[in-house]
């Protein structure tokens, strides 16, 4: 009876109780996925969706939980992901930069042309791309004069726009943009006072073409004869105010070109006016162009210089062809020592030993011998490095030709390698008080083993 009583009394509660809170469960289960689904697809259209192409983009990562990776390596996968997109994305803003920034400029110049006006939205669109540029091109716009001059076949062209303290002349067939849109080129300089290297380039301008490195560190105009001398100018980046390369590769480009032609484009104002100058060269086979601005009037010149392919030079190294012998000396000095010699000889005669006469430098001709002894101790000698004795003949024309360009050296090293080569390495101080290097090696007539 107590057993039955129990059961009367207390199995309906129970149940009902079972009842309502299976209920509960279900409702709250249904809710809680509901509000999950309504979040992920808020999520996904907020992420995915980007009318104003200005807006920033967000990188989404989906991790499998079915794997079980522990916390840190997920956190290192993603860590990879993260490096691995942003590197793809700045390869893809490079190459299409460009691309994108002239297919909008040729929307936007059809809606200006439909409708006599700028909408917002160009604007907007515009400064997203061209940023501070496009601001001051506005104002121009708004407060500047405009004037268009070109040759009676209009063959040449130039713009020119007056703003209230500024005056900018435009060419048709160069752009020289800061934009990043327009920097679709390879190789890009500028520089502030072209004096020293204007006087250098001069002063090698033994042959009339030379060949042009475009490297990471800096520019390479090399120049050689009959494989027996070869001339090297080495144009440091840090000497330029700006330069800036688009190649991962270390040597960006190889060409060849007039070097008359070059030292003639630099001088174009003469030796007034202190011209700054800008470099580009847009990709291979291209012309190398060159916008010199005069310091004091308001004149501009571009100029443009055919290339050509490249020669095949040999790779010299001081470091690794010229390790015998090494000796450094004032250039000024140097030079005199050298104008004191018999200038008609044909033959240029260099000693350099550890023992005396230590350094000795002579000239051979058919009638008479000069020659003079410098000791190691000299005050033109700064460092003085010799650890056997070596003895070469060179054609004096061939180190005649090098003094132009060292009385624009301040110091001169001279390194003697096997089988006589001669390695001459000229430091040279620019208006910036930085440094920058002309390499010159000479190939001997006879050696102590002839």
């Amino acid at each position: 009876m107590d057993n039955l009583a129990f059961y009367t009394t207390f199995a309906p509660v129970f149940l009902s109780g079972l009842v309502v809170g299976a209920s509960a469960a279900y409702i709250l289960f249904r809710r809680k996925n509901r509000v999950t689904e309504d979040v992920l697809s808020e999520y996904h259209e907020e992420n995915f969706e980007f009318p104003d192409p200005g807006d920033e983009c967000r990188l989404v990562m989906c991790i499998r939980n079915d794997l079980k990776m522990q916390k840190g390596k997920v956190a290192a996968q993603c860590g990879h992901a993260a490096v691995a997109a942003h590197v793809m994305c700045q390869t893809m803003s490079n190459s299409l930069m460009p691309q994108l920034a002239n297919e909008i400029l040729k929307q936007v110049e059809i809606q200006y042309e439909t409708d006599q006006k700028f909408s917002d939205e160009s604007l907007r669109t515009l400064h997203s791309f061209y940023g501070e540029v496009l601001v001051r091109a506005l104002d121009l716009m708004e407060d500047g004069k405009f004037s268009l001059y070109q040759t009676p076949k209009g063959l040449r062209k130039l713009q020119t726009v007056k703003g209230k303290t500024e005056e900018y002349s435009f060419f048709t067939n160069i752009n020289y943009c800061p934009c990043p849109a327009e920097m679709d080129v390879l190789f890009w300089a500028e520089l502030t006072d072209i004096k020293t290297v204007h006087s250098v380039l001069k002063a090698i301008n033994f042959k009339e073409y030379a060949s042009i490195r475009i490297m990471d560190e800096g520019l390479k105009v090399t120049i050689e004869e009959m494989k027996c001398v070869q001339t090297s100018t080495y144009i440091p980046s840090n000497v330029f105010s700006r330069y800036e390369v688009q190649s991962k590769d270390e040597e960006v480009a190889t060409f060849r070109i007039s070097l008359k032609v070059l030292t003639e484009c630099l001088n174009i104002f003469g030796d007034d006016g202190g011209p700054s100058l800008k470099l580009i060269y847009k990709h291979e086979g291209a012309p190398l162009s060159l916008v010199l601005t005069h310091s004091e009037e308001n004149i501009t010149a571009d100029c443009e210089i055919r290339t050509l392919e490249a020669e095949e030079l040999a790779e010299l190294s001081l470091a690794d062809e010229c390790t015998l012998n090494n000796i450094v000396v004032n250039a000024n000095q140097f030079v005199s020592l050298l104008t004191e010699l018999d200038s008609s000889s044909d033959i240029f005669e260099l000693l350099t030993s550890s023992e005396e006469p230590y350094f000795r430098i002579s000239s051979i001709g058919n009638t008479a011998e000069y020659q003079m002894d410098i000791s190691k101790n000299s005050d033109m000698v700064v460092i003085f490095r010799c650890t056997t004795i070596c003895s070469s003949q060179y054609k004096f024309a061939y180190i005649k030709q090098l003094i132009k360009v060292m009385q624009l050296a301040n110091k001169v090293s001279i390194s003697t390698g096997e089988n006589g080569l001669l390695g001459l390495q000229l430091i040279i101080n620019t208006e910036n008080d930085k440094q920058m290097y002309v390499e010159y090696y000479v190939t001997a007539l006879l050696t102590d083993d002839d």
